[in-house]
């Protein structure tokens, strides 16, 4: 497995699910398949994509995204967040990421974001993010 720095924003043409929490470290997990269906259309893509979140703190996102743009949320979105949820912890070292879809935009604070191309994944296996597959030669972790 190769790790690369992830640029962000990073834009995603198609749909996410969230897959929810996951390992022991406050991971959350979005995961795009090789099909789906979207307002009375067949989705098809050649790799499976996941986005792992790491060192999560807050999640506040829907249950899909599409297409969808992970970005840094601004100090503004912080702040409406906070005052939202009530939250005044300090941030350490995390930062406020955005999930901007065409009709929604959700919010994370975690410790980090990677992502991966996935072409001989399955959305039935573990994502090959959350390790324990020996399925990662040649495939490509990008990392912000």
């Amino acid at each position: 497995m190769l790790v690369l720095p992830g640029v962000l924003p990073k834009t995603f043409d198609r749909k996410f699910h969230m897959y929810g929490p996951v390992g022991g470290h406050g991971g959350f997990l979005l995961r795009s398949g090789k099909k789906g269906y979207h307002e009375g259309t067949h989705l098809s893509y050649v790799p499976v994509v996941d986005i792992l979140f790491r060192d999560v703190l807050v999640v506040a996102i829907n249950d899909w995204y599409y297409p969808l743009v992970v970005d840094y949320g601004t100090s503004e979105e912080l702040e409406a967040l906070r005052s939202l949820l009530r939250f005044d912890s300090s941030l350490g070292e995390r930062k406020l990421y955005a999930l901007r879809g065409s009709s929604s935009v959700g919010y994370l604070i975690a410790g980090s974001v990677s992502w991966i191309d996935d072409p001989d994944g399955s959305t039935s296996e573990p994502s090959v993010l959350l390790g324990g597959l020996d399925r990662t030669s040649g495939i490509e972790v990008h990392f912000a």
